[in-house]
């Protein structure tokens, strides 16, 4: 017999989190650097013959009158060097912010040494609070903090941004552009400090800001906000609480809206399966495992199979929803680790009852595929491993007619043939014992 904590992984939705695909917390920031040139106040007329120093003196007046270019590096350095004479920075504020957003504009920005600016987080939020700002200066400001908490959340956080983040959830039909800045900042704290996003009230706002359908983008960066704050230990009230909207968000035609929403259904899914089976997302899930993009049958697929690592009860929903029959198809997937995933699943489904192991042997093609998949050792390792896992299952909980179904295709020489002197000492014995249960029928 295989001890059964060999199996453990197989009813463990935790454990698989470790073992395939496992999700970087996206925050919103750019990918790809450039050496950036902006505008800064000089002393003279001429350009091209301002220095750091001769930058830091020059009152507000000059600085909105005489313009001349510098990297990014060198204005955040003037910007630095100014940070110890606090009321000289907020006399050129309105530069300050609108080279800041310039720079933080572009990709790979250096928004760490932004960060570090002494006195500039705290300006920002000052202008973000104060509904007196002109809007231009105030989404300018909210963007930038947007942007620092996708690199450096604690900094924000401390200035006591999240509150008021919060409160401009609600003015997306006066200010679009302001409350898409304040759902992308959430949703970068959130990805470090979801615990003091939560308790900010939050969920109320957002809840009905995605109710709301009225803008696609800002619709797309508060799913995905959603989707951040799903992840970890969650109170069973947000879970019900966010169920409707869920459902709501997987209707959606939207493919980066599905794929944030499936992504939430993961984490839920880690932490209770009941309460997602018996809100109904089955069925939607299953059909989402046949969408055109991978990057949506990833998420639906993990989280089916989160739901497999479940109950028997659990696992019969998902065949009643037909999933093995979207499971086969994406066996022959190109991408390896959409098939390795449904390899998983299909494993899962093999650690239930005989009737539904039965669902398995009846659809014809998936053995014959997944013995195919597990002797291909010189593809991809870990393939070929869940494909074993999957058929050592059926053996082990199978009945003589469904061990017999195995031994009509042949299974003995894959097996044997699986065994290598470079395999795991885990794997080789559940080969081995794969061996054992179908010789012993």
């Amino acid at each position: 017999m295989i001890p059964k904590e060999l199996f453990k992984e197989k009813s463990s939705a935790k454990n698989k989190l470790k073992r395939f695909m496992k999700r970087k917390v996206g925050k919103k920031k750019k990918q790809q650097q450039q050496d950036q040139v902006v505008a800064v106040v000089s002393d003279t007329e001429d350009e091209g013959n301002c220095s750091t120093e001769a930058c830091i003196p020059l009152p507000a007046v000059i600085w909105s009158r005489s313009m001349t270019y510098l990297p990014a590096s060198d204005f955040l350095n003037t910007l630095t060097a100014m940070s110890s004479n606090k009321s000289l920075l907020k006399e050129v504020v309105p530069t300050v912010i609108v080279q800041t957003r310039s720079i933080l504009s572009k990709d790979l920005p250096p928004i760490q040494q932004t960060a570090d600016i002494s006195g500039l987080s705290k300006i920002l939020f000052d202008l973000m609070a104060c509904e007196d700002s002109s809007p231009k200066l105030r989404f300018d400001a909210t963007s930038i903090l947007s942007v620092i908490a996708s690199e450096n959340s604690k900094s924000v956080v401390e200035t006591g941004a999240i509150s008021v983040f919060v409160s401009l959830l609600s003015i997306s039909s006066s200010d679009r552009d302001l409350c898409s800045a304040a759902v992308l900042g959430l949703g970068n704290i959130a990805a470090d400090c979801r615990t003091d996003v939560m308790a900010s009230g939050v969920i109320q706002p957002l809840l009905e800001l995605l109710k709301s359908g009225k803008d696609l983008s800002i619709q797309r960066s508060a799913t995905w906000l959603l989707s951040n704050l799903c992840r970890g230990a969650h109170k069973q009230d947000f879970c019900l609480q966010s169920f409707d909207t869920l459902s709501l968000l997987l209707s959606n035609p939207d493919e980066e809206i599905l794929v944030e929403s499936c992504w939430a259904l993961v984490s839920l899914t880690n932490e209770d399966i009941e309460s997602v089976v018996e809100a109904n997302f089955c069925p939607r899930l299953c059909e989402l495992l046949n969408h055109s993009s991978q990057e949506v049958v990833i998420p639906a697929l993990r989280a089916v199979g989160n739901v497999a690592t479940g109950s028997s009860v659990h696992i019969q929903v998902l065949l009643d929803n037909n999933v093995l029959p979207a499971l086969l198809y994406l066996l022959s997937h190109e991408r390896k680790l959409i098939q390795t995933e449904a390899c998983w699943v299909i494993s899962s489904v093999a650690s239930g009852t005989i009737d539904q192991i039965q669902y398995i042997v009846d659809n014809a093609n998936i053995l014959p595929k997944l013995i195919q998949l597990m002797s291909r050792r010189a593809g991809d390792l870990t393939l070929c491993m869940e494909a074993t896992y999957a058929i050592v299952n059926v053996a082990r909980k199978g009945n003589a007619t469904q061990v017999n179904e195995l031994m009509r295709l042949d299974i003995v020489r894959p097996l044997v043939q699986s065994l290598d002197k470079d395999l795991k000492a885990k794997h080789t014995f559940i080969i081995l014992n794969g061996l054992h249960y179908v010789s012993s029928m």
